[in-house]
């Protein structure tokens, strides 16, 4: 790629010379081997190619396409490749319904014809003036994990790059990604749409990971991006090569500047455990939303799931799920969650009754929260009634109050709280007077 004089003109004045694109033959009498005591001028001069590398360092090659070059890194990893706590190859064994589900698609899914994908832009808000500049595609060829990097080395080339983005894409069944639904996707189709080609990426099915990895993980980790999710869940450890996201854009500005591919390989690093990491996620997610009992999963895992099968109009498997969160180890905060959870969920069934005792148990852990005593006073006093335990719970739920920083939150709970407790004494009063008659 051709570098702006302004660098070259630094350069020389540094003393750096630019090498030929041909070196001169010399004269005869000159091409006898130095003297020990004479340098070669050959190993003398620095050249701009001796101290940076260029985009010839990132192992690439051109692809010729009917709208000309375009450049392509490909590595191959055997499908028994170990990334993080898992191998490629046992996404193999997950359940192809879940995915389709999870990828909100009535299409079945081929598991081996998914095509994983990520990409690195010019910025990071979208829009149309956005380029994705780099494409990672990781697909499986037989007993190989390929991936493909195709890379901008300049804005021209970046029709001949969706001529071999679409070619690789419509062998597939369907997209993996990582907020792809929202960024990813829509970015490619603009491209598309700009360089005169349908935009048919939007009608393929995309297994948006971000979606259930927030249902897993979201309060349990820090933040879902995925580094802090393959660090923390999936046991991947990047190096020191890689490079912040955000960051991305400004090495690629410089690099179209000044034709130094150093940071560029950084980014081709950034992108290829992005799109392997998407491979051992996907296992992780099908085995648990596929099978969200299964023993290796915690408590907390099993009370997350149940609320997507609540959410999936699947209450039976929800209430399973909820059972068997509740007979496995849980954090503190963990089982507070099951308890407010279920006992939501049995309430929105009718089940009150049955969400008794886990109201109970959270009122016993969080005596200043005035929600379980509430919900149990309502039962008795609309669903069974018991005026008497009504009142003993709603008098109960007022101590909790009661022990509030004051502020207008403690006023009104502690207004609804004593608006119902005076209605509650009037009907144990009138209960009272009508045994007495």
């Amino acid at each position: 790629m051709p570098r702006p004089n302004n660098l070259r003109s630094r350069l020389k004045r540094m003393g750096v010379k630019s090498k030929p694109a041909t070196p001169p033959t010399p004269p005869a009498a000159e091409q006898a081997s130095p003297s020990p005591s004479t340098p070669s001028s050959d190993s003398s001069e620095l050249t701009y190619e001796s101290l940076y590398p260029t985009v010839e360092a990132l192992g690439g090659q051109e692809v010729e396409t009917t709208s000309g070059p375009a450049y392509v890194i490909e590595k191959r990893y055997p499908i028994s490749h170990l990334h993080g706590n898992g191998r490629l190859l046992e996404l193999f064994g997950c359940d192809a319904p879940t995915a389709s589900e999870l990828a909100k698609t009535t299409d079945t899914l081929d598991l081996r014809k998914l095509a994983f994908v990520d990409t690195e832009t010019t910025g990071l808000a979208g829009g149309a003036g956005t380029l994705a500049f780099l494409v990672g595609v990781g697909f499986f060829e037989g007993d190989d994990y390929v991936l493909q990097q195709l890379f901008l080395r300049e804005p021209a080339e970046e029709r001949a790059m969706l001529n071999v983005l679409m070619d690789t894409l419509g062998k597939m069944d369907g997209l993996v990604t990582y907020n792809g639904r929202t960024f990813d996707v829509p970015l490619l189709n603009t491209r598309l749409t700009m360089n005169r080609r349908p935009a048919v990426l939007k009608s393929m099915p995309n297994l948006d990971l971000l979606t259930p990895a927030r249902r897993m993980w979201r309060g349990r980790l820090e933040n879902c991006r995925l580094a802090t999710v393959e660090e923390e869940a999936l046991g991947v450890h990047r190096t020191g090569d890689d490079v912040p996201g955000w960051l991305i854009p400004q090495l690629y500005a410089q690099f179209l500047n000044d034709g130094n591919a150093t940071e560029m390989q950084r980014v081709l690093y950034h992108n290829e455990i992005d799109i392997l990491s998407m491979v051992t996620l996907t296992t992780r997610l099908l085995r648990a939303f596929g099978s969200p009992t299964h023993p290796s999963l915690s408590g907390d895992d099993c009370v997350r799931l149940a609320t997507w099968l609540d959410d999936q109009g699947r209450a039976e498997d929800a209430e399973e799920v909820f059972e068997a969160a509740l007979s496995r180890p849980l954090e503190h905060e963990a089982y507070l969650l099951t308890l407010k959870k279920y006992s939501a969920f049995l309430k929105k069934l009718d089940r009150r009754a049955d969400a008794i005792p886990h109201w109970e148990m959270w009122a016993a852990y969080e005596p200043a929260v005035p929600d379980p005593f509430e919900e149990i006073a309502k039962f008795f006093e609309w669903h069974a009634p018991d005026f008497s335990q009504a009142l003993d719970w709603t008098e109960r739920g007022l101590a909790g109050i009661q022990t509030w920083k004051n502020g207008w939150k403690k006023r009104d709970a502690l207004e609804a709280f004593e608006h119902r407790k005076q209605r509650l004494l009037k009907k144990v009063a009138d209960l009272m007077d009508g045994d007495d008659a």
